[in-house]
């Protein structure tokens, strides 16, 4: 089960990079990759699911056990999302990269390289048992959602200003921002389920509200 969960995350971390990186370019001929690659995690969520249903049943785990099987099966579901959330990043590369677009791209890269190491580091925390690893994960999370703000800021100042097209753009690059820093999200959820299977300690959203 461990082996099948370590084995889906690192499909995830590389769906998630992938679409990024297509939708950052515009690489339209990377939408297949993506599209087949969140199958391939879809089937091993099932099989995780499976999986951890035929433990529950016939052997009916207790203490740590029981928390690592229940946090594994939630752990899933988390990575699943971030698959779809790079499937549809890699399906918007055909966006037009014109000149209001390319100026946001480097905060965008910023963004995504930021949500991408939450999410090598939730992985690596829940693969290793490090808890102290795993809450400076949910700490990163904050650092994510400021250079989302800022994206959002600077794409709401454009869209005052922009034709009819340009708002369609723009529109479509704020769906993108939000979809990355939701990847971080899921980070964070990855890291505060590994505190839940290491402790028993419930991780109360940990993370800090920004306005």
């Amino acid at each position: 089960l461990k082996s099948d969960l370590s084995r889906m995350g690192g499909l995830v971390e590389k769906l998630c990079k992938d679409g990024i990186e297509a939708f950052l370019s515009g690489n339209t001929s990377m939408i297949d990759s993506c599209i087949n690659q969140d199958k391939e995690i879809d089937a091993l969520e099932k099989s995780i699911n499976e999986k951890t249903m035929k433990i529950l049943a016939l052997q009916a785990p207790m203490a740590n056990d029981l928390r690592m099987i229940i946090s594994s099966l939630r752990i899933a579901s988390c990575l699943e999302r971030c698959g779809d959330y790079g499937k549809n990043l890699g399906r918007r590369s055909s966006l037009a990269l014109n000149e209001e677009i390319l100026s946001l791209i480097r905060g965008m890269r910023r963004l995504g390289e930021a949500a991408l190491l939450n999410l090598k580091n939730s992985l690596d925390a829940h693969a290793t048992g490090n808890v102290d690893f795993a809450k400076q994960v949910c700490s990163g999370d904050t650092d994510i959602d400021k250079i989302y703000l800022s994206i959002f800021a600077k794409i709401i100042s454009e869209i005052s200003n922009s034709s009819e097209q340009s708002v369609s753009n723009l529109s479509q690059m704020l769906l993108a921002a939000k979809t990355i820093e939701r990847i971080g999200d899921q980070a964070t959820n990855i890291a505060e389920l590994t505190i839940f299977s290491e402790t028993g300690e419930i991780v109360e959203d940990s993370r800090t509200k920004l306005k």
